[in-house]
């Protein structure tokens, strides 16, 4: 599968996922999507991230982990959890203390 060749790209995907394929590329090609394709694009590119693929992670507590050229789950995994587990430990202490404090 090469990237960019919209035709099969859009076959691909479409029967690997059990969708539409026309309604698939109208989506696929929307404003909307394209819109969200160069912010995502822009932020990967603000991050100065240049090998792939590359993850940017945040939890709801603004703690935030880059992680660039992994081929294996295991470091990706590890990272997820511990941020999740730093949300949930802020939310905890602010059910019992209330908020912490503004920085």
């Amino acid at each position: 599968l090469r990237v960019g060749r919209w035709e099969e790209s859009v076959r691909v995907v479409a029967k690997t996922f059990g969708l539409d394929p026309e309604a698939l590329e109208h989506t696929a090609r929307s404003s909307s999507v394209t819109s969200e394709i160069q912010q995502s694009t822009a932020e990967f590119k603000e991050f100065k991230m240049t090998v792939r693929p590359a993850f940017l992670i945040e939890n709801t507590i603004g703690d935030r982990a880059v992680l660039s050229g992994m081929a294996v789950s295991k470091p990706l995994d590890a990272c997820i959890e511990t941020l999740l587990a730093d949300a949930q430990g802020y939310a905890a202490y602010a059910a019992h203390h209330g908020p912490p404090p503004a920085s």
